[in-house]
């Protein structure tokens, strides 16, 4: 029996900018939040896709993925970075649920595609956004590519800050 070859499907310290935008820039906010969190604390996105609120302590700060690898579901902590993403989660979910009865008590909801729509959780992680900016008006690509760049510059900065400085930041253009 051949032995399998590792994979190496991470994302490269000098990708991560390029990365941040993309994601910061998807229009579904649920997908968007729920590739923050998986990057920030390393839980598969399956495992994400279906984390109800119930699993989500916030009194004592965990969370219980009960979708796990292996069957072995584990505890993990709500970071300040966590705590802020899953708070704006539970207001979108307010708003963009409510026609439909609410979030059912998914993180991370979607809609089935087809009318009487329902509320699930996310099909996909990623989104199909090659086919939507196909049929953008050029001026309005423009307006969505200057954003990207802002936001990744913002982000440089910030992560230049969080290293030591400037030197720290100039290092890193």
């Amino acid at each position: 029996m051949r032995a399998l070859k590792a994979r190496d499907t991470r994302v490269d310290n000098d990708a991560l900018p390029a990365w941040y935008a993309n994601v910061s820039a998807m229009e579904n906010g649920a997908r968007r939040d729920l590739q923050l969190v998986a990057c920030f604390t390393g839980v598969r996105a399956a495992g994400l896709r279906h984390l109800r609120w119930d699993e989500v302590d916030e009194d004592s700060e965990l969370i219980q993925i009960e979708r796990a690898k292996g069957d072995r579901p584990y505890t993990i902590p709500i970071t300040k970075t966590l705590a802020e993403i899953l708070d704006r989660r539970r207001l979108e979910n307010e708003d963009m649920m409510a026609p439909y009865g609410g979030d059912h008590g998914y993180v991370f909801p979607s809609l089935t595609r087809k009318k009487p729509y329902k509320v699930i959780p996310v099909a996909e992680v990623k989104e199909r956004r090659v086919r939507v900016f196909a049929r953008v008006h050029p001026a309005q690509k423009l307006r969505i590519v200057r954003r990207i760049v802002l936001e990744e510059r913002s982000w440089r900065h910030a992560r230049g800050r969080a290293e030591g400085g400037v030197l720290a930041r100039n290092r890193h253009r």
